[in-house]
């Protein structure tokens, strides 16, 4: 028995388990208050001249036209991101997917290279990131609208959109287009703020529910909801529908086959 112990021991030096979101010591640090804020800072600052109003949707609606405007002048007047609210959907999805660095993510609707950033820290490589926007400002954004992405089918292990899903013109064909464009088995971690207030974007006017049901029609399954309530600076109330879905396998047989 004591031989076992001591090789136990051994072995927790020599062959530690990886913990299920693997053992990133040195990125561990680098999300720390201050240091994250400081290389954020730099990272970010490296293409603030980049910010580009590219004149791409020629034939866009007048809504998508309104919010590349909107989301244009947020980044513009900001330069600079300092919130970590986005870091949310990384953290979920560095959980559920084993072995990060072998998988491709795409994120939708970053606004500048931070969210990338937060992607790299959480164990994605950075050769396997991409990103879309309605205009870029950082070379590994696309240009693209969500409602249309030019990918092939099942070209990601991953998606990951803050709460950019609020801007949709269509809420149901978007969530389709992510289902698309997922590998079987891929997760897609996203907020949907909810605030039925007028004036608002159109998918902000989508509740939880229908977005559970354009989920379930999607072809996924549910691995995490958590609601969460806030007052906007309109002093409206409104709730951020916190999600994480993977997309179902179909030629996977669970002996078991339940699922949310």
């Amino acid at each position: 028995m004591i031989k076992s112990l001591i090789t136990k021991l051994i072995l927790s030096f020599l062959k530690p388990e990886n913990k299920r979101a693997g053992n990133r010591p040195i990125k561990e640090i680098l999300k720390l208050p201050i240091i994250f804020d400081v290389t954020s800072y730099l990272i970010q600052l490296r293409y603030v001249k980049r910010i580009l109003d590219l004149s791409y949707f020629h034939n866009s609606s007048k809504y998508i036209k309104e919010v590349k405007d909107y989301n244009f002048s947020v980044t513009n007047n900001k330069l600079i991101t300092r919130s970590r609210r986005a870091e949310l959907y990384y953290q979920i999805s560095s959980i559920i997917i084993n072995n990060l660095s072998r998988k491709k993510i795409l994120i939708i609707g970053p606004r500048n290279v931070q969210e990338l950033y937060m992607a790299w820290l959480y164990g994605f490589e950075w050769k396997e990131i991409t990103a879309i926007d309605l205009y870029s400002t950082h070379p590994k954004i696309k240009v693209m609208d969500m409602h249309n992405m030019t990918f092939k089918d099942e070209s990601f292990d991953c998606v990951v959109m803050a709460n950019t899903l609020a801007y949709a013109d269509n809420t149901e064909k978007v969530i389709h287009e992510v289902s698309r464009v997922l590998k079987p088995k891929g997760i897609f971690s996203f907020g949907a703020t909810f605030n039925p207030a007028p004036g608002v974007w159109k998918g902000s006017k989508i509740d939880g529910k229908n977005i559970y049901d354009f989920l379930k029609s999607a072809g996924m399954q549910i691995c995490l909801h958590l609601p969460e309530e806030k007052i906007t600076s309109r002093g409206l109330n409104q709730t951020t529908n916190n999600f994480s879905a993977q997309k179902i396998d179909l030629n996977e047989k669970l002996t078991d086959n339940f699922n949310l």
